[in-house]
């Protein structure tokens, strides 16, 4: 059969050279008579499919060996040549490596398989450098071992074998619970470095203190921030937080910005419990307009989003959960503690406004020194939409604000804030970095409208008179601006 587009012969080739434009990616021919094989990529931010349901689940010609390699490891290296798997369990089995400590394989174009398995690697002596050395698949220096070297057909493979996003450029295990994250980097169309990180979930209790703020806030419609830095937990806690929900009979909704949370493939993991439900960015919008999409389409009552990073994130979740009347939501972010967060251009858009002004000399005679830098003040104005916020310090230890906008004003006065710990009797000043204990107290930063208890019986007017003094003062300056212009 011929077809003819313009009165002219459209060939294989054709079909071809436009797939291949497409896709920006090589199209695989039938040496014999030309036709086509397979188009292996994906258009549109989705993969193609393949003719068949078999040719889709490409499988490993040597099966790893779970028991010795754990579950999570044998299905990351399934997709790895058979010489490869078995340097590995040979490995293991030696005790050079404890697959329970490795965290990612690194697989680079004609190179040897890189191990990171942490403090467990024995093939290699500390270096000092307080970073645990990686363990090599073969030996470099031996020509018998050139073999294990990775050639370009076992990344095609592994790219092939996986469910793999252009846009992200990572992927994941297409048809199973797996949490491990395949990110590729590719040159002229072709993976040239591929990154597995091994996911595993942490079968563990949601802690209690945790327990009973998540309760609070579905019950009583509140919104809670997690502040933490990389490390500290916060994916393993917004799983823990679903599961409890889901064992509850709450059907949470996770907006899953960077697919860790749930693993990069078409199936949620369990450990989110059953009653999850899993959103990801859409392609053609960027995250903001995703999570957009998601809470205009979907109405979910108990929302958590992870890793919002820019104000246009936080701008969306706030104009979204304020507009559309989410009851209660988990956000987590990178950040340390409250104290920094609402001075950040980003978290700031979920809660207070924190106004500085300048009082002249007579209100600060009234209410501190003439000190310049004492005529700086801090005032946090307006409602914060987010209720509570918990602070990561480390992993296990809580940091607990009940009260934000209590916490706020005295942090924005340099005042210690009331605050919730776990485990209790916690010393939090042993996490806190120099930065953030000296924003709580710095006598070189400028001081906060002082209140009440923090003048002396001297100093002692009402807030009517130092707001009236404030007010005048800001009066009497637009004034002479307004007769400078004249």
């Amino acid at each position: 059969m011929s077809v003819t587009i313009n009165d002219r012969p459209v060939t294989i080739a054709d079909v071809k050279r436009g797939l291949e434009a497409l896709l920006n990616k090589p199209v695989i021919t039938n040496s014999n008579n030309g036709s086509i094989i397979e188009a292996n990529g994906r258009s549109n931010g989705t993969q193609l499919a393949s003719t068949s349901e078999s040719s889709d689940r490409v499988e490993s010609a040597y099966k790893p060996d779970e028991k010795l390699l754990g579950k999570e490891v044998a299905r990351a290296v399934q997709f790895l040549p058979k010489e490869i798997i078995q340097e590995l369990e040979r490995k293991v089995r030696a005790k050079n490596i404890d697959p329970g400590k490795i965290e990612e394989f690194q697989i680079d174009l004609d190179r040897h398989v890189r191990v990171d398995a942490g403090a467990s690697a024995k093939e290699s002596n500390k270096n000092g450098l307080g970073i645990p050395p990686l363990t090599l698949l073969g030996d470099p220096t031996q020509e018998k071992d050139n073999a294990l070297k990775i050639k370009q057909e076992d990344l095609n493979k592994i790219k092939s074998s996986i469910m793999f996003n252009p846009q992200s450029g990572r992927g994941g295990l297409k048809y199973v619970e797996d949490l491990s994250r395949f990110s590729i980097s590719e040159r002229n169309g072709l993976p040239v470095n591929i990154t597995i990180r091994v996911g595993k979930a942490v079968e563990a209790p949601l802690p209690d203190k945790i327990q009973r703020i998540v309760l609070d806030a579905v019950k009583n419609k509140k919104k809670v921030l997690f502040l933490g830095q990389t490390g500290v937990g916060k994916t393993t806690l917004i799983r823990q937080i679903s599961k409890f929900l889901s064992d509850k009979g709450v059907s949470p909704s996770i907006f899953d910005k960077s697919e860790e949370i749930a693993g990069h493939g078409l199936t949620p993991h369990s450990a989110l419990g059953n009653l999850v439900r899993r959103f990801v960015p859409q392609p053609f919008k960027n995250v903001a307009q995703s999570l957009i999409s998601m809470i205009e389409n979907h109405n979910p009552r108990v929302l958590i989003i992870d890793e919002l990073s820019d104000r246009e994130q936080f701008s969306g979740v706030r104009r979204m959960i304020i507009e559309k009347g989410i009851p209660s939501a988990f956000i987590f972010t990178h950040g340390t503690t409250l104290g920094k967060a609402m001075h950040s251009e980003n978290t700031r858009e979920l809660l207070a406004k924190v106004e500085t002004v300048t009082v002249g000399d007579d209100t600060a005679r009234h209410t501190g020194s003439l000190d310049p830098m004492d005529k700086i003040r801090h005032n946090v104005v307006g409602d914060s939409m987010v209720d509570v916020v918990v602070e990561m310090p480390a992993r296990g230890v809580f940091v607990v604000h009940r009260n934000v906008l209590d916490s706020m004003e005295k942090l924005a006065a340099g005042e210690e804030p009331e605050v919730e710990v776990y485990p209790e009797g916690t010393d939090i000043r042993n996490y806190r970095s120099e930065e953030a204990e000296r924003f709580i107290r710095s006598k070189d930063k400028p001081q906060p409208l002082q209140r009440g208890a923090r003048r002396s019986a001297s100093q002692e007017v009402s807030d009517r008179t130092i707001d009236k003094a404030i007010n005048q003062e800001q009066e009497e300056a637009s004034a002479g601006r307004r007769a400078g212009r004249r």
